[in-house]
């Protein structure tokens, strides 16, 4: 940024605004277009180092933004891993099991645990073909969609 001082571009002092340097034709006067052009100088330089420090700002607001984010990402996944746990210590369903399952809030990782837990045993995989080999066994569906199917959620 410019300092506020009385120099002109070439770093010389500028002459004084009023005196008989600013020759006879002046009459001692102040020179106004001079005077014009200093400020109009500064003022240029004083835009240019705004723009600059505005965007600045706005990069490391939106770098703020993104942090924040990121922070509020993990406390939610923190806070569903706590969920998953509790859950997991009442009713015995795996908490990575229940990490994956949608829930609002603990109360509802909990039914739905208790609902998996009661579930447990009911399904049976699906056999392919003769129903003899066990490579036949067919994956289910998706991993949240089964969960959600044994669990009474459609």
């Amino acid at each position: 940024m410019a300092e506020d001082t009385d120099r002109d571009d070439a770093g010389a002092p500028e002459a004084p605004e009023t005196g008989p340097e600013n020759g006879p034709e002046k009459g001692g006067e102040v020179d106004w277009k001079r005077e014009a052009r200093k400020w109009e100088r500064r003022a240029k330089e004083n835009g240019d180092a705004a723009a600059r420090v505005t965007g600045r700002a706005e990069a490391a607001e939106g770098a703020l933004a993104e942090r924040e984010a990121e922070i509020a990402a993990l406390r939610a996944a923190a806070e569903r891993r706590e969920w998953a746990e509790a859950a997991a210590e009442q009713t015995g369903v795996p908490a990575r099991v229940l990490a994956r399952v949608e829930a609002d809030g603990a109360e509802d990782m909990l039914a739905v645990a208790r609902e998996l837990a009661s579930a447990r045993g009911a399904v049976l995989p699906v056999v392919d073909g003769d129903g003899v080999h066990p490579e036949a066994v067919r994956p289910p569906e998706d991993g949240n969609a089964w969960l959600r199917r044994i669990a009474g959620y459609h």
